[in-house]
């Protein structure tokens, strides 16, 4: 299990999301310190899928956030979701966790990660 609170930080703020539900291999985040109806939350799930040869482990991580649109009255959400689908009967990690890195290399930088939302691909 992971640790309680998870600390990430955005923009220069630290923000913490304390567990608010664990249910089998799913656990839900919050942040509970944040000002007014803007909440956050972080979801982290593992799951097998297929069978055989064929089967892998599925881990699921996302962000849900509740915003406010630019009329300042209109609630909107937005969401970022990764999912790192991996063979069960791989021999080690080490694979896995350097196309882990490598991705999230190339997301840390702010022009690249400013294109894909721009819809570039």
């Amino acid at each position: 299990m992971l640790s309680d609170p998870i600390s990430m930080t955005g923009n220069g703020a630290a923000e913490s999301f304390a567990r608010v539900s664990t249910e089998g291999r799913k656990s839900t985040y919050k942040i509970l310190a944040r000002a007014g109806n803007n909440e956050c939350f972080l979801t982290i799930a593992n799951a097998d899928v297929g069978t055989g040869v064929n089967r892998r482990v599925r881990t699921l991580f996302r962000l849900d956030e509740d915003i406010t649109l630019s009329d300042t009255v209109t609630p909107g959400k937005n969401s970022l979701q990764l999912t790192f689908d991996r063979p069960v009967l791989q021999a080690t990690d080490v694979a896995a966790n350097e196309l882990l890195a490598k991705l999230v290399n190339y997301l840390d930088d702010a022009t690249r990660a400013q294109a894909l939302l721009d819809g570039q691909t």
